[in-house]
């Protein structure tokens, strides 16, 4: 009975880790008490491996349930341990991505904009938790207009547009910097530096 929890916390624990890039965005700040949650959850697995382990040698590895559910803990952990985002790259499916954008703040604080090939786009900022805005773009030169735009929890008015500086004063991107802008009268603008550009305008 005991392997049978033992096992259903193991499977839940893996389903939850590889899920959340369906779900996680919309938590806002409960992320983070997500990530603490999933931090404890994953030592109290340790334990139960080494457990598991030890009855196992008390048993000369004869328990074949016990040996299978070993097996799920060992790949469960691993796997956590290599993808702590879990093994779906969201990355790989869809439109591929063509420019990439980064800014870190306080607190280690970061934002990254994603533009994709099918005139989509991505922000994501992780900060005590995940914010996520999604929409669509288009490029006039070396202008980005953002329209469409879903924004996530925790934020408010997105960018209307942006520029690529290939100058980067601001960022030490040897890519430059896409300058942001809250409105078209807005002349301060914020710098991210440029990760990686593979659109026509470089």
């Amino acid at each position: 009975m005991k392997q049978k929890r033992i096992l259903v916390a193991t499977v839940v624990f893996f389903l939850i880790i590889n899920t959340t890039f369906l779900w996680g965005a919309q938590l806002g700040w409960f992320h983070l008490l997500l990530s603490i949650f999933l931090f404890f959850y994953f030592l109290v697995l340790s334990g139960f491996l080494v457990g598991q382990l030890f009855a196992a040698y008390d048993e000369k590895f004869k328990d074949k349930r016990r040996l299978y559910l070993l097996a799920m803990l060992v790949f469960t952990l691993v796997s956590t341990v290599l993808y702590p985002k879990g093994m779906i790259n969201l990355d790989n499916w869809g439109s591929p991505t063509v420019l990439i954008a980064q800014m870190e703040g306080a607190a280690n604080c970061t934002t990254t904009l994603k533009l994709k090939k099918d005139n989509t786009f991505v922000e994501r900022i992780i900060c005590f938790g995940i914010t996520e805005s999604k929409g669509r773009y288009h490029m006039k030169g070396d202008s980005i207009f953002f329209h469409s735009v879903a924004s996530g929890r925790n934020n408010g008015n997105f960018f209307k547009y942006a520029v690529l500086k290939r100058t980067a004063v601001k960022s030490k991107s040897k890519l430059g910097v896409l300058e942001c802008y809250e409105h078209l009268t807005d002349t301060l603008g914020l710098p991210m530096a440029i990760v990686e550009n593979s659109t026509t305008h470089q």
